[in-house]
């Protein structure tokens, strides 16, 4: 009998070893989705200079999809992120939708500003974006436009494949609502 005691007590340490082990990986399966805003941006759009200076809240700048879990609690995901700096793929696409407009050279004489106070989904089911836009006259510094844009739609089903399309509709659909408020203004020059 005591010749046993070594080897159950071996297989005790290897059992407690596994379970340490097992613990420290999680109990569910780890994912590292990347997600994309810019897939199906022109490729011009990459190389064009427009003085376009965007900046985010500093909850959405580290680089995971935001949730809202309460009024006062954003919580962005480890596993779940944007494959590029979100910061620049928001840039991408109101420089995409300014260069479909064909805004790109009236752009190119003016400062535009954006900055992005919320791009996130919350734990009720909605995507969240607005963002706040400064145009000023490059020569003078006299603002042209200042104004805010928001929208608060409901995610169609769950997921972060859903939630982050959500976001990029929501954030396109402002977009073009500025474009809109922009192309009134020259109108009126």
């Amino acid at each position: 009998m005591g010749m046993l005691k070594p080897y159950i007590l071996l297989g005790l340490l290897a059992c407690s070893s596994l379970s340490v082990t097992s613990c420290s990986m999680g109990a569910g399966e780890v994912n590292f989705d990347r997600y994309s805003l810019t897939l199906d941006i022109d490729p011009k759009t990459y190389l064009y200079e427009a003085k376009v200076d965007l900046s985010l809240a500093p909850a959405l700048d580290q680089g995971g999809v935001v949730l809202q879990m309460s009024d006062v609690t954003l919580r962005p995901a480890k596993n779940y992120r944007y494959s590029a700096d979100l910061d620049k793929e928001l840039r991408l696409l109101l420089v995409d939708e300014l260069l479909n407009a064909d805004l790109g050279k009236s752009i190119q004489s003016l400062k535009t500003e954006v900055y992005v106070s919320q791009f996130q989904g919350t734990i009720d089911g909605l995507a969240l974006v607005a963002f706040s836009v400064k145009l000023s006259d490059i020569k003078s510094g006299k603002t042209i436009l200042l104004k805010d844009y928001a929208a608060q739609t409901n995610i169609p089903q769950d997921g972060y494949d859903a939630l982050v399309s959500e976001l990029k509709n929501s954030y396109l659909q402002q977009v073009r609502a500025f474009i809109s408020d922009f192309k009134a203004f020259k109108a009126k020059k």
